[in-house]
């Protein structure tokens, strides 16, 4: 039973360090909107910048289950600060990672959609909170991505925000460099 319990600690332990690790691989500039520790130690995903070019985009995602106080609480400062609520089925929005044709799209927002508890896709449950979106280099050039299929303006940048989920009091953070 003793063995368990810290082999259990042990492991939560190296996944605080690496959920640490990825907030300081990425910058608090590009990561100030996540928690500063993890409650659900199991509920992130990161791709560094390392892996950019074979996945398209680095990312760091975590997704949480806070009740209900806390999540009416991050939607009321969402709305203060006057943060767009979205769906993320907009036909606006260009998926990165994603195979469609969207060089010649000039209006848009983007985010990863393949995130979230289970990594499901967002559905119509789901608002998306985009704090930034913006074009240029945000990573070491050897690691960037080539993404052919995005508009010249957009071939790197970086999207950050928040999705929420009501029906289940569902916060998912997250950050793509590409």
């Amino acid at each position: 039973m003793i063995s368990c319990v810290s082999e259990e600690a042990k492991l939560e332990k190296q996944i605080s360090e690496a959920y640490v690790a990825a907030l300081n691989e990425f910058g608090p500039d590009l990561t100030d909107h996540f928690p500063s520790s993890l409650i659900s130690p199991r509920q992130f995903s990161v791709i560094y910048p390392a892996g950019a070019i074979d996945n398209g985009m680095a990312f760091f995602i975590y997704t949480q289950q806070v009740d209900s106080s806390e999540f009416r609480s991050t939607i009321a400062k969402l709305n203060s600060n006057n943060i767009q609520a979205l769906n993320p089925k907009d036909s606006a929005f260009i998926i990165i990672g994603d195979s469609l044709e969207y060089r010649h799209k000039t209006s848009f927002q983007s985010y990863e959609r393949d995130f979230g508890l289970n990594n499901k896709y967002l559905t119509e449950n789901h608002t998306l909170y985009i704090l930034e979106s913006r074009e240029g280099i945000y990573m070491d050039h050897d690691y960037l991505p080539t993404n052919r299929s995005l508009p010249k303006k957009w071939k790197h940048g970086f999207t950050r925000g928040l999705a929420t989920n009501k029906k289940q009091n569902e916060l998912i953070y997250w950050l793509c460099v590409w």
